[in-house]
């Protein structure tokens, strides 16, 4: 699911785009109440050095506020990276939008991830890399 309520509701002011219904307020209410429910939340406290790793295209997921320190060396310092998967999952064709065309092929922007093997090999520092 790819879900953004402010974007859904901000593009009725395009007049192209197709108007929302009484039934489709109360399906963006139903999911805005199920996404804060403790039955279906996970709320995840990051600590230095934690990693998180999620497909955007199955896990619906958001960030909530955070107070800064003022002192730079306590500043949240958070990095982004996009990995896209060659094989992953099929998406409609018009999931994009206008962003990608159809000859972009399985790729979704971002990195893709080399898929690597440890293999042992006494010659190096503990082992070799081979790609599969």
């Amino acid at each position: 699911m790819r879900y953004n309520r402010c974007y859904l509701e901000s593009a009725q002011r395009f007049p192209d785009v197709s108007r929302l219904e009484r039934t489709d307020m109360e399906l963006f209410d139903l999911i805005d109440e199920l996404s804060v429910s403790p039955e279906f939340r996970l709320d995840v406290g990051f600590e230095v050095g934690d990693l998180l790793l999620l497909n955007n295209h199955a896990v619906l997921h958001s960030r909530t506020e955070y107070e800064d320190f003022d002192e730079p060396e306590q500043k949240r310092h958070m990095l982004r990276l996009w990995l896209t998967l060659q094989q992953g999952r099929e998406l409609p064709p018009d999931f994009w939008g206008d962003m990608h065309s159809s000859h972009c092929g399985p790729g979704r922007g971002g990195i893709t991830p080399r898929d690597m093997i440890a293999t042992h090999n006494s010659a190096s520092f503990g082992g070799s890399f081979r790609h599969q």
